[in-house]
């Protein structure tokens, strides 16, 4: 009964054994199984990694295009506010040695902004000379031009 009892307990015991052995087995595969998985996730990640890094250097290179485009656009702009200063200047003086009232009928024909360009940059005494000979309704308009422009020039 002994060798009975011993063997049932073998047996029970190999049966468990294998059973143990299947579920280690299983185990496995499926451990290789997500190791696999987890590579071609790894995989397509990598992938994407390196389209985003090339989709970035590509908006890099057009984000330097544009900066310096608008480089170059800003020192456009000044070379021309320079050559408008310039020229304003220079009608300035042009303005400042005529006589009052040649320079009233001249200015008189300008349009508000440009009369205020021209203006502004004389001699306080010289415009209101040229003032005195302009119409008194080109001189108000003139007058509430350079107004609504100190409006708009925010001032600290």
């Amino acid at each position: 009964m002994k060798k009975i009892f011993i063997v049932s307990i073998l047996i029970v015991s190999f049966n468990s054994f294998l059973f143990a052995e299947e579920h280690i087995i299983d185990k496995q595969k499926k451990i290789i199984k997500k190791e696999e998985e987890l590579k071609k996730e790894e995989e397509r990640l990598t992938i994407l990694s390196k389209e985003i890094d090339e989709k970035i250097r590509k908006y890099n290179e057009i984000l330097n295009k544009i900066e310096k485009i608008n480089t170059e656009i800003q020192d456009t702009y000044n070379k021309m506010e320079k050559i408008r200063n310039e020229n304003v200047s220079h009608l300035v003086k042009i303005y400042e040695a005529m006589p009052p009232e040649s320079a009233a009928k001249k200015i008189a024909q300008f349009d508000d902004e440009t009369a205020s360009m021209i203006i502004i940059k004389m001699k306080p005494k010289v415009v209101s000379n040229i003032f005195a000979h302009l119409d008194p309704v080109k001189s108000a308009s003139i007058t509430n031009f350079l107004i609504k422009i100190e409006k708009k020039i925010p001032t600290k």
